[in-house]
């Protein structure tokens, strides 16, 4: 893997430390395989092995590993100056305007994203999945076809 990868960030500290965004889905990943396994109640888990031909559990923890996959986007990364710059000299690019910034959040990039990869695998049935990857901050746009 492209060691450049890494430099991408997600979450920082108090401090401003940043947590690579490769870290961060790692993490979330992880934190989803505890839940499916210790706590997720069992008729979720029936409705999660229905709507994937009995691979419920992979759906779900690269579902929840995938949510932040929009703070990939420049309009993300931008958000602290340092960070970006570090982004940029790893030689990413973009140079996202005001709008960008304020509308092109990470949680509609990330269900954008999501979709297109579905479509182009012929993935259509598993696109609900779109709106948990927008929604999981508790906003929604429209209905995606």
């Amino acid at each position: 893997m492209d060691e450049s990868r890494w430099i991408l960030w997600a979450k920082s500290d108090a401090a401003g430390r940043p947590h690579s965004l490769l870290g961060h889905l790692l993490d979330t990943g992880a934190v989803a395989e505890l839940i499916w396994d210790e706590y997720l109640a069992q008729q979720t888990q029936v409705l999660w092995n229905e709507a994937s031909d009995g691979h419920g559990r992979d759906l779900f923890v690269l579902t929840c590993a995938l949510h932040d996959i929009g703070k990939a986007s420049p309009a993300f990364q931008v958000k602290d100056d340092d960070l970006w710059a570090d982004v940029q000299a790893a030689g990413y690019d973009g140079k996202p305007n005001a709008f960008d910034r304020s509308n092109r959040t990470h949680w509609r990039v990330g269900a954008v994203f999501l979709n297109s990869w579905l479509v182009a695998r012929g993935a259509r049935s598993l696109k609900w999945i779109v709106s948990v990857i927008e929604g999981h901050h508790g906003r929604h746009e429209a209905p995606h076809s």
